[in-house]
């Protein structure tokens, strides 16, 4: 979790959202806001860019496939989940992110009539996937 920040940073110029959501506190309870707070201030989650949301019903373990408590899931454009690990492992996450944006930067690429911002173009090149 302490990774998040500096992935955030690397990516929030391009767009790149990362939130955290929680089902419980510490104590299996229903997280209160100042919990959230605490985590955030503990993790470094800049509150800005990393919002620490709470779901207290739970509605969210949908996208679980066992009982755990951390889980990480990544969306394209379109809102489809393309990834999703219950393990928090940031080194993972953030190799499944660049093959993500990867992929996009290739759909980009394969678009011959569209124009792109240079943003764009920045975040295809720092992954490795430059648009010719």
């Amino acid at each position: 979790m302490s990774e998040l920040p500096g992935l955030i940073e690397t990516y929030f110029p391009f767009g790149v959202r990362i939130m955290v959501v929680l089902l419980e506190d510490s104590g299996g309870q229903p997280p209160s806001l100042a919990y959230c707070e605490s985590y955030a201030s503990k993790y470094g989650l800049p509150a800005d860019k990393i919002p620490v949301l709470i779901d207290p019903q739970k509605k969210s373990q949908v996208y679980y496939e066992s009982p755990v408590v951390s889980l990480s899931v990544i969306t394209n454009r379109e809102g489809v989940i393309t990834y999703k690990d219950e393990v928090n492992n940031a080194s993972a996450f953030e190799w499944q992110l660049k093959y993500e944006l990867k992929q996009m930067c290739g759909d980009l690429a394969a678009d011959s009539e569209a124009e792109y911002d240079d943003y764009i173009f920045e975040m295809c090149d720092l992954v490795k996937a430059p648009i010719e």
